[in-house]
């Protein structure tokens, strides 16, 4: 079980974490797969139609070439927090999907071992912060929403977590919104 917590919005009380958990398709916020919002610049052409690689996992709006953070809680499937030392394997792959369903590696990043390297710390305890607790940290670098296509308004950027530990494995995958900063005229 992974539990997570984006950074991007305050903890809301009574919620354990915080972020955008979407099932199905019909879910999705309108601007999340691939498209050009209304309120976007005329700079940028409409988007054409595009596949759709159908991803359930928490949402991260986060600005091109910024930095941030991203929270979470590894527990084993009742509910037990992970402690690092017992992690015997993390990996990270960012990628995105380009319009004919290839995937490009983002950052290569690509099954990076990330147990406290890569800019990703996870901790023996529970570390407290203002939007809640967690063990895992991932300090998300500018070179991590670097733009592939930079004709999108926004572009997805999935990460994909894996980890092992000695009594099982999990996988979680989380989606930084990437907005294009277009210059202004």
């Amino acid at each position: 079980m992974f539990c997570y917590q984006s950074c991007a919005e305050p903890l809301v009380a009574g919620t354990a974490a915080v972020g955008h958990r979407y099932e199905a398709l019909a879910d999705l916020p309108s601007w999340v797969p691939f498209m050009v919002p209304p309120w976007s610049s005329p700079l940028l052409p409409p988007a054409p139609p595009a596949p759709f690689r159908r991803v359930v996992g928490i949402t991260i709006p986060i600005l091109e070439q910024s930095s941030g953070s991203y929270l979470a809680t590894l527990t084993d499937p009742s509910g037990r927090v992970i402690p690092g030392s017992t992690l015997t394997g993390l990996t990270l792959t960012l990628y995105t999907m380009d319009w004919d369903g290839a995937l490009t590696i983002i950052n290569r990043r690509n099954r990076q071992n990330v147990l406290n390297a890569g800019n990703v710390t996870v901790y023996e305890t529970l570390q407290v912060s203002s939007r809640g607790t967690y063990n895992l940290r991932w300090r998300i670098q500018p070179a991590d929403t670097t733009l592939y296509d930079v004709s999108l308004a926004f572009e997805r950027h999935i990460a994909q977590f894996e980890w092992t530990w000695a009594n099982g494995a999990g996988k979680q995958e989380v989606i930084l919104v990437v907005q294009n900063l277009v210059p202004v005229p």
